[in-house]
């Protein structure tokens, strides 16, 4: 059953239902900032601009997205997405993780599909967190490096199903992989983000923009960590 959808009509982010992804985000091999003046929405499409530009004096990536306020239980997500290609350093994601607090749900992610540009492949993934230092990476099939074949259009449907047993990924309506765990319980957020500064930047391509045409959450009647 359709208990949420986010369709990006008008002309501007619903911050209702949306917070921006703002500040820094560094570590191995990425050093970008994400920025609320990169997102907007026009033409029915959530739009997340990647720039090179100076910030502050500095020179910086800059990226952006948008976190649900909602939080988000067992179900069947969905969301359409055109992730910038046109050079390399913008990862694009679509992905559900918690807040942390005093939710405490920050306890494990699910990556329905990180892209980054010019790299014809998804990749989907179950993290795990197992102390309050960090998360362990899970090996396969909890990680499920996909070809990647983008229309020409370049536009990509990506989704996957929470449930009581663990994840299942699909790309473009096929299953690409599954990630039995049944020791997922949480209520999280989704995350719909463009990030710049991943690995090598070709500033002569920016800016560019990653879009996001929808999401859509199902659910049916589970016990646990519904809606």
């Amino acid at each position: 059953e359709l208990l949420y959808a986010e369709e990006f009509e008008g002309d501007r982010v619903n911050e209702r239902d949306w917070s921006f992804r703002t500040g820094p985000r560094t570590g191995l091999g990425i050093n970008g900032l994400n920025l609320a003046r990169n997102v907007r929405v026009a033409d029915g499409h959530l739009i997340v601009v990647a720039k090179h530009e100076v910030v502050d004096g500095q020179p910086a990536h800059t990226g952006g997205g948008l976190i649900s306020r909602h939080r988000f239980g067992y179900g069947y997500y969905e969301c359409r997405s055109q992730p910038f290609m046109a050079g390399r350093g913008v990862h694009t994601a679509f992905w559900q993780r918690g807040m942390g607090g005093a939710e405490n749900n920050s306890i494990f992610e699910i990556d329905s599909h990180e892209i980054d540009s010019t790299q014809k492949i998804a990749c989907n993934n179950l993290y795990v967190d197992v102390s309050t230092k960090g998360y362990l990476e899970l090996a396969w099939p909890h990680r499920a490096q996909v070809p990647l074949p983008l229309p020409p259009d370049g536009w990509w449907v990506d989704a996957y199903e929470y449930t009581p047993d663990g994840v299942i990924f699909y790309d473009h309506g096929k299953v690409v992989a599954r990630a039995d765990f049944p020791d997922l319980v949480a209520q999280q957020n989704v995350w719909l983000t463009a990030l710049n500064g991943v690995g090598k930047v070709d500033t002569d391509k920016l800016p560019g923009e990653t879009r996001f045409d929808y999401f859509r959450f199902y659910a049916r009647d589970y016990p646990g960590a519904n809606l």
